[in-house]
């Protein structure tokens, strides 16, 4: 119980927010990219 605690630190959580932000940057940007490709 005590390292599952400990892994979960603001830090932690924040960069995941972070990976999750760019991820759906990237994400949105390639869907631009095949659109454009597409049309």
């Amino acid at each position: 119980m005590i390292y599952q605690r400990w892994m979960i630190h603001p830090g932690q959580t924040k960069m995941e927010s972070m990976i999750r932000k760019t991820q759906t940057m990237m994400v949105s940007t390639l869907e631009i990219h095949l659109e454009e490709m597409m049309g």
